[in-house]
């Protein structure tokens, strides 16, 4: 994205007008331009629909990983058969 594009974009969401056109190309440009930023932002908030649903689902297998490893015992005897070879 060339550093232009981005000014033009920029003016486009902050709804200034149209920036002064010597010709009816320019404008029709412009307005493509405007019309493309406006697409992309809303592509942009689709994929939040899979990406949101996905972290939440992730989380939640992450908790239940760590409760079921309570449940089961795995952090019970910290000092237990690792640190009983060592002692002897």
């Amino acid at each position: 994205m060339s550093g232009s594009s981005i000014l033009v974009m920029l003016n486009a969401f902050a709804g200034h007008a149209a920036p002064a056109a010597r010709s009816e190309a320019a404008r029709a440009d412009f307005k493509l331009r405007v019309r493309s930023s406006i697409a992309w932002r809303e592509d942009l908030m689709e994929v939040l629909v899979i990406l949101v649903p996905l972290a939440l689902g992730l989380g939640l297998a992450g908790l239940l990983a760590f409760l079921w490893s309570l449940k089961s015992g795995q952090y019970d005897d910290l000092d237990g058969a690792a640190w009983a070879r060592d002692r002897r």
